[in-house]
């Protein structure tokens, strides 16, 4: 949700991949397999591919140099991250990407935005989403409690690894794709947007601390 990559590159590389396998979209979007949780599901029964076999395949299209050519940060990601960290807010990723196109991607926009970087992969100790140890590890190394923290992203996965970890969800739809049933607790259109959401927040926060005391 930080940086656009093209769909047309998305859909290419998803195309190929299982123009390799002998199998092509023909009525299913390729873009579900791009943004849902359930891609390999789609795959296999959609399909009928084998997923592991699938990825393989994608991989040797979407490498690290090709993603990155076709990938660069959203008009509002640094403006707001540089507010919000002016504010004193701490900030963080947590991304499923490959670990050379995770670092790839960060360095788009900058190490210096964020606190902690992690990449939820199993090869990293860190459990897929929508597991919610990704963002169980990022409270422990920023030292913040769950109704601290807000999980900003973009797809259904996202928003269900939120809920299992039991932090406040939002999601920022740009319109890229249309997720069937999503019920996000926030909905934004923009990063310019996720000010209000994190002021509610706050004063969420004000006055459960003053209940309490």
């Amino acid at each position: 949700m930080l940086v656009y990559t093209s769909l047309d590159y998305v859909i290419i590389t998803l195309t190929k991949a299982a123009a390799d396998l002998g199998k092509e979209f023909k009525e299913i979007n390729p873009l579900s397999v791009w943004f849902e949780k359930d891609r390999n599901l789609i795959l296999e029964e959609k399909l009928n591919l084998n997923v592991s076999e699938f990825w393989e395949a994608f991989r040797k299209y979407d490498t690290p140099e090709s993603r990155i050519k076709n990938t660069k940060p959203y008009y509002d990601t640094k403006i707001v991250l540089d507010s919000l960290r002016k504010k004193g807010y701490r900030t963080a990723v947590l991304t499923a990407a490959q670990n050379k196109i995770a670092k790839a991607e960060i360095g788009l926009i900058g190490e210096e935005y964020f606190d902690a970087v992690l990449v939820a992969q199993e090869c990293n100790g860190i459990m897929p989403k929508p597991h919610p140890d990704g963002i169980e590890k990022c409270l422990g190394l920023l030292d913040l409690g769950k109704e601290e923290v807000v999980f900003v992203d973009n797809s259904d996965e996202d928003i269900e690894t939120a809920e299992n970890a039991g932090v406040l969800d939002v999601l920022i739809d740009r319109e890229e794709y249309k997720f069937p049933n999503l019920k996000p607790s926030h909905k934004i259109t923009s990063l310019y947007e996720l000010g209000k959401t994190l002021s509610k927040q706050l004063s969420l926060m004000r006055r459960n601390v003053y209940k309490r005391g």
